[in-house]
């Protein structure tokens, strides 16, 4: 498919971001995405169209930031949930992480040698750990940090109340 419509939309993200040129918006329809989506340091931006799209890759990652992307390079409005790691930025990647509901992961969000834009997301029910070597801003997490820093970066630590989180429902 060429990706230019929604009846030509690709089958994947990762076709998406493969066809993306830097600048670029890759628009991603709702439904259920089981896959890893790596940014490849392309300076794209990477959002659901209507409704929150579902990104899941069981057991291992799935969105990664490995490429070095800077703050160009942007996800929002997704639902990112059921993997080991919802999303790994690691080699000096800085994208701009918002609007994102990262849920049910072993770990949420887990930054090695880089410095994410995270803002205005919820994390909740992940096993180990909401974010690792990262703090958001303007978010809401289940992770305790000091009173300080939440104060400071404007975060919530309170249940997000979903309409039905066992249903997969997470508004």
């Amino acid at each position: 498919n060429s990706g230019l419509s929604r009846q030509t939309a690709f089958k994947t993200i990762q076709a998406g971001i493969i066809a993306a040129d830097d600048g670029d918006t890759v628009l991603v329809y709702p439904g259920i995405y089981r896959e890893c989506v790596i940014f490849r340091g392309k300076n794209i931006t990477l959002r659901s169209e209507e409704g929150a799209a579902v990104i899941e890759n069981p057991d291992s990652i799935a969105v990664l930031f490995c490429f070095g992307e800077t703050n160009q390079c942007k996800i929002q409005n997704f639902i990112i949930r059921n993997s080991n790691i919802g999303i790994l930025c690691i080699l000096n990647s800085s994208p701009v992480i918002k609007n994102l509901t990262i849920v049910k992961n072993n770990t949420g969000i887990d930054c090695m040698g880089s410095s994410p834009d995270i803002s205005n997301c919820i994390l909740w029910y992940n096993i180990e750990k909401d974010f690792i070597n990262c703090i958001p801003s303007y978010s809401c997490t289940e992770d305790p940090v000091t009173i300080e820093t939440f104060a400071t970066l404007h975060n919530i630590h309170s249940n997000p109340l979903f309409a039905d989180p066992n249903a997969g429902d997470y508004h």
